[in-house]
């Protein structure tokens, strides 16, 4: 995973420690698991057209929650 050798210059640039950047970056691998898992099963459940509409706009949603923090927890 790149991130992971990365972790001392994140942490350098976002003033964290190398801890909380690890913790970051592994919840962020969870995420993905979980998303995966949930979306294969909703594949099953939903239109695909619609369930692309939800999801690009749940990204979306994400990304611009991320772009306004302040802080990088």
């Amino acid at each position: 995973y790149y991130a992971q050798a990365l972790f001392h210059s994140l942490a350098e640039v976002f003033g964290t420690s190398i801890g909380s950047t690890g913790l970051i970056i592994t919840m962020t691998q969870l995420g993905y698991v979980l998303g995966v898992v949930l979306l294969v099963a909703l594949g099953d459940l939903l239109e695909r057209r619609r369930l692309i509409t939800i999801v690009t706009a749940g990204s979306a949603i994400g990304l611009a929650g991320a772009a306004m923090s302040t802080g990088i927890g």
